[in-house]
């Protein structure tokens, strides 16, 4: 994954690289669709913040109790998902 140009700047643009396998029977073009379909939700999730780097940056515990749900969610339907289909 590469995104940004200096650490502590928010990145307009990220790129990520992988390798995925594929078992005999399975179409790349599926493979594809499903790895599009979890990464593009998951990477614009989060929690709403208030004073973003400044000293008295926060989240409201009840957004990232909502956050750590969402992705409680996305882990267990990431890892039953494809047997499941």
């Amino acid at each position: 994954m590469q995104a940004g140009d200096w650490p502590s700047t928010v990145t307009g643009h990220v790129v990520i690289e992988c390798r995925i396998g594929q078992v005999p029977g399975e179409k790349m073009i599926e493979i594809k669709k499903m790895v599009e379909a979890t990464i593009m939700p998951a990477a614009c999730t989060g929690p709403v913040a208030n004073n973003i780097h400044g000293p008295d940056e926060y989240v409201a515990i009840s957004l990232a109790l909502q956050l750590i749900k969402v992705l409680a969610v996305f882990i267990l339907k990431w890892c039953d998902g494809p047997a499941s289909s």
